[in-house]
């Protein structure tokens, strides 16, 4: 099967913006707003958001995904090539590597543990993908991103979710960790396409998906990368899968939990640092596109720090609260 290009097809089904029917009427992009004159939001099904003519761009891009939908100067064009530049925006924004409503935060000791809600999940199968021997394309799976200060135990439990947020949805979760993080905006987001990371994946060897390896380390860039060295790099550090090798596939020691119930929780012990937190499906028979909307996930991250961090700790604690007992 050519993933890669079943993946393309299958953001395309996602983009809730190409059932719109907004009529013949044109529509107006500018600095501020996309508009639709009263004829044309009167004519057809106008989306959620989408109040007296007018979406508000931070809204479209809430809507689209994680990349900025670039705003146009004051001109007139069709209903048609608006939904085929929201298109555009939508692949484009999930093919790259982003963080945005992502980012756990940094913990530097008594945080308590941290939720982050109804993330859209693209398939049930691409944490899946990157365990065999082909790999993954990292386009699918989700990034979230985290900061210690301190060695610590992390747990995180990942659960499924339908698109309307109840819990336990049909997704089988799985995810990987690893230390390091990829590039952060005003830098170029990282993607599988870009020339340096096809340059670097055509250096590990012939035939492979994309750039995601879900138990090893892996590299991807941007698109101002010119040598390798300009490339984000990921440490892999542990893995957590929902279910058997009945779902996540028979790549050679793989655990999973035993029960494919849409929920999965690990436990790693980790050094201070970044760190980035990819996940995904875990059903590696479902890669098909007709098998790609309604999944979601939510993350729960607990940090509690080791014995000999919280040593380290207790002395500026103690202080401070001398302090406060002095004031």
């Amino acid at each position: 099967m050519n993933a890669s290009k079943v993946h393309r097809h299958a953001r395309r089904e996602e983009v809730v913006v190409s059932s719109v029917d907004v009529g013949e009427a044109p529509v107006r992009l500018d600095n501020a707003h996309c508009t639709i004159p009263p004829q044309g939001a009167a004519h057809g099904h106008v989306p959620s958001g989408w109040a007296d003519g007018t979406w508000q761009v931070p809204l479209l891009e809430a809507a689209l995904g994680e990349q900025p939908l670039v705003p146009m100067n004051r001109f007139l064009i069709s209903p048609a090539v608006v939904l085929a530049l929201a298109l555009a925006a939508a692949v484009t924004a999930e093919a790259h590597i982003s963080y945005t409503s992502r980012n756990f935060g940094t913990f530097s000791g008594g945080e308590a543990p941290v939720t982050i809600s109804n993330v859209n999940i693209a398939g049930n199968f691409a944490w899946a993908d990157g365990t065999d021997a082909d790999w993954g394309t990292s386009e699918l799976v989700r990034a979230f991103r985290f900061t210690l200060t301190y060695d610590a135990s992390v747990t995180i439990e990942a659960v499924s979710t339908t698109n309307g947020g109840a819990l336990l949805g049909d997704l089988l979760p799985g995810y990987s960790i690893y230390s390091g993080l990829a590039h952060l905006p005003p830098a170029k987001l990282d993607h599988d396409e870009a020339p340096i990371s096809q340059q670097w994946l055509a250096a590990q060897g012939p035939g492979l998906e994309g750039n995601f390896r879900a138990f090893n380390d892996w590299q991807v860039g941007n698109d101002d990368g010119l040598t390798f060295a300009d490339l984000s790099t990921f440490l892999f550090k542990g893995y957590a899968v929902d279910g058997t090798s009945a779902n996540f596939g028979p790549a050679p020691g793989v655990t999973g939990d035993g029960t494919a119930d849409g929920r999965v929780t690990g436990t790693f012990f980790l050094s201070a640092g970044d760190y980035t937190l990819f996940v995904g499906g875990a059903d590696y028979a479902s890669q098909n596109p007709g098998l790609t909307t309604g999944r979601g996930v939510n993350v729960t991250l607990t940090a509690v720090p080791e014995p000999a961090a919280a040593g380290l700790l207790l002395p500026g604690i103690t202080a401070l609260l001398l302090r406060r007992r002095r004031r």
